[in-house]
């Protein structure tokens, strides 16, 4: 995105994606400092890449639920002038304390994931952080 269309215009490119997501938290998510609403938070730890920690999921098809919302608000186009872009991305999921039992970890886990799902190609895939 910064190589099409320059620093300064993918930043105002992400900053509708932000808000789109920080729309299907809840108040328990947390995830960090950059841009916050209603007790939740959203983070962007690169020039590209967003964390989203959820409190006290229930379940695995809670994740699914989540997963599918962030798929859902990332796949609607997003107007730029008188363009209409596409995003993708990849998504790498990792759990607590099933994957690990601290925040470094679960990063260290889903970054794993994340890469994995990268090279697997194609738009918004998901993997989940798996110790094989």
């Amino acid at each position: 995105m910064r190589d099409a269309f320059g620093h300064s215009a993918a930043e105002n490119l992400l900053k509708p994606l932000s808000d789109r997501l920080m729309e299907i938290f809840r108040d328990t998510d947390t995830v960090g400092m950059v841009a916050q609403a209603n007790g939740s938070a959203l983070s962007r730890t690169d020039i590209n890449e967003f964390v989203i920690l959820c409190n006290d999921v229930a379940d695995i098809e809670s994740v699914t639920w989540i997963l599918e919302r962030i798929q859902n608000s990332v796949a609607r186009p997003l107007g730029f002038g008188e363009e209409e872009l596409l995003f993708s991305g990849s998504v790498g999921i990792s759990i607590c304390p099933h994957d690990t039992d601290n925040v470094d970890g679960l990063l260290e886990a889903s970054a794993l994931a994340r890469g994995h799902a990268r090279k697997l190609g194609g738009r918004l895939n998901v993997e989940f952080y798996s110790k094989q």
